[in-house]
């Protein structure tokens, strides 16, 4: 490993959570604008993008909401506290599986054999988008745990 690697694994390292999970999900979002932009340059119009092709992403942003209404601590309680947080965990996820589910079909459906299309590039990047939502979840779910109350406003 040269010297530059271990420098940005260095910095790597040093991130706090939180921004990885925003880079995760700025990234996410960059792709799935390039793909509406690179799918509505098709020649032909059924070809193009529509609403049905952004639910994927729509249903994954939901879902990264969901899971991050909750946090760690949340589970420590014995009310019923935990048990609606528990019921948000699990309603987040299964948004977050039923996002990748989707965008699998809808690639699997309009891009395999291409057809008279130019791209597969917006299939390939509603797949990225929506399994790249769940570990950018995670990765804030995680870090509001690991932040104490007394440094949750020095970054």
């Amino acid at each position: 490993m040269s010297s530059s690697d271990s420098a940005v694994v260095a910095v790597v390292a040093q991130m706090h959570p939180a921004s990885i999970s925003g880079a995760l999900v700025s990234i996410a979002m960059f792709l799935f604008l390039d793909a509406i932009w690179t799918a509505n340059r098709e020649q032909l119009v059924h070809d193009q993008f529509t609403f049905v092709m952004a639910l994927p992403c729509i249903i994954s942003a939901i879902g990264f909401v969901v899971v991050n209404v909750t946090k760690p601590g949340d589970f420590h309680d014995i009310t019923t506290q935990a048990a609606k947080a528990r019921g948000f965990l699990f309603l987040g996820w299964v948004l977050l599986f039923t996002a990748s589910v989707i965008s699998l079909a809808q690639c699997s459906a309009y891009f395999v054999g291409m057809g008279t299309r130019e791209s597969v590039f917006p299939g390939i990047a509603l797949v990225v988008v929506t399994c790249v939502m769940p570990v950018a979840a995670v990765a804030l779910w995680w870090s509001k745990g690991t932040v104490s109350a007394s440094e949750e406003f020095e970054w």
